[in-house]
């Protein structure tokens, strides 16, 4: 380790000289006839560093040789580096290779590594020519902990898991960080969703860090650079650059349902009375991407018909589906006319071509009706007679003639007329607001005539509101007062 000052930084050059072999003899094998050895004397073919080179902040240097016949190596360094010397270590292979760590240098002095190999075995050994780095120059003032960032694959949409970055001031002087900026064809693809850097002060050799994720707007590569402005280097600020870099594809969406209105891919609800709201029928969407998740943005209508049907999002809506997961979203149908209504769902997410549609459709038919009393009877009105005091009742059955759709009572159903306030009605079993009355079905509702002060004749008219095709039915009112 060495100590820290504050003095200049430097780059590093390697300087490797060109290989020269040198073999000595050291005896022959046992049994040999002449001068003819019967191993090979060991060769080094090459000896080289990489990088050739690196600043007085260190890092890492990987020593490589070229290796003939070799069984037995010696390896060592001046000045001293961690791990080395390695005296007589086996080498038996073709290629020796070993990795050193060399540390910050805090001195205003550049280091040179002088590294030695010899390698031998029992017929002789070699030498090769030393390699020697030595620093030199500085590094620049900011540097980033990485050279650059690829996100990998990341679907459409979705956000990459955020990746840490360090920022280091290599100087001896405090630096003034700027702005961040990314720049490039696909600059919005990336972000720095967290950052402590931003107009920061860093003392020498401080550090501080920023985070910085990938959200592809498309497929296939995508690369930008992000820049940071370092405002001591001049009244303009000169960047320094991070490349990055990822590759958008899009998610698998399937679409699926248990209920009887969904098959081959669209969706009829089949007939439906006029005004009347069918079950909910569940969609699920699934992600059948194996790895990449589907990102639902949202769900909506649109088409002819579009405001006869409903959609509920249920928890689809801006919602991430994992791989092999998925969600549930509800939609109705409401139709209000009669005839073929038809429109379709609109799933809108990070799929190919970014939505999916789902065709729905359903027939609105009228509801049919008819009014007894009593039972049986059919009426248009209804004739009170004489009364004095006592209110007079009159039961009215409604039965729904419609072989498939629902009878729905709406709440403006009443009495109307010059007499009105001598006439009620009460809704009864049936009548009432949003009551509705299935196929075949019958309930019962009541008509009543109370005299409120003393005429000769009273009349109003009662008018039942529902989805038959009338909209409306009404019975005439009539009664007498009398004074018996």
């Amino acid at each position: 380790m060495f100590s820290r000052s504050r003095m200049t930084r430097w780059a590093a050059t390697l300087v490797v000289a060109p290989v020269a072999v040198l073999t000595v003899m050291s005896g022959f094998a046992s049994g040999a006839v002449g001068s003819t050895p019967s191993t090979p004397l060991p060769l080094i073919m090459s000896f080289k560093a990489s990088p050739n080179t690196f600043s007085n902040l260190g890092g890492k240097l990987k020593l490589t040789a070229g290796l003939k016949f070799a069984t037995t190596c010696t390896l060592s360094v001046s000045p001293s580096v961690n791990g080395l010397p390695e005296r007589n270590f086996s080498c038996g292979g073709k290629t020796l290779s070993k990795s050193f760590a060399i540390g910050k240098n805090a001195t205003a002095n550049p280091r040179t590594y002088t590294f030695h190999l010899s390698v031998k075995n029992k017929e002789g050994n070699a030498t090769a020519p030393n390699v020697v780095v030595a620093e030199g120059g500085a590094p620049p003032p900011i540097s980033f902990g990485i050279k650059g960032k690829n996100f990998g694959t990341v679907g459409v949409s979705i956000h990459s898991k955020n990746v840490e970055v360090q920022v280091t001031n290599n100087s001896v002087k405090p630096q003034v960080l700027g702005t961040f900026t990314v720049v490039g064809i696909n600059a919005s693809d990336f972000a720095v969703p967290s950052n402590d850097c931003a107009a920061t002060v860093l003392s020498p050799r401080g550090e501080c860090s920023f985070a910085v994720d990938f959200v592809p707007t498309g497929t296939g590569r995508r690369a930008a650079t992000l820049e940071l402005a370092d405002q001591s280097w001049g009244a303009s600020g000169t960047n320094a650059g991070l490349p990055l870099s990822g590759t958008g594809v899009f998610s698998q969406i399937s679409i699926s349902a248990s209920s009887q209105f969904y098959e081959g891919g669209s969706i009829n609800f089949g007939v439906q009375g006029v005004g009347t709201t069918t079950a909910p029928d569940y969609i699920t969407i699934s992600d059948r991407s194996p790895t990449v998740p589907l990102y639902v943005s949202s769900i909506g209508v649109s088409g002819q018909n579009y405001t006869d049907f409903g959609v509920g999002a249920g928890n689809c809506g801006q919602t991430v589906i994992g791989p092999g997961a998925a969600c549930l979203f509800t939609v109705d149908f409401v139709p209000s006319g009669s005839g073929l209504r038809k429109d379709e769902i609109d799933v809108y997410g990070n799929m190919s071509g970014g939505v999916w549609a789902i065709p729905e459709s359903g027939t609105g038919a009228y509801a049919s009706l008819s009014l007894d009393s009593p039972p049986g009877t059919p009426i248009t009105s209804i004739a009170f007679g004489s009364t004095k005091d006592n209110p007079v009742s009159v039961p009215v059955t409604v039965t729904n003639t419609s072989s498939k759709v629902f009878l729905a009572f709406s709440g403006a159903s009443a009495v109307s007329g010059p007499n009105a306030p001598d006439f009620t009605w009460l809704p009864g079993s049936c009548a009432y607001a949003g009551a509705e009355l299935g196929p075949s079905q019958s309930c019962t509702f009541n008509v009543i005539f109370q005299p409120q002060a003393q005429k000769i004749f009273y009349q109003a008219e009662f008018s039942l509101f529902d989805n038959a095709q009338s909209a409306s039915e009404t019975l005439s009112l009539t009664g007498q007062w009398t004074s018996s």
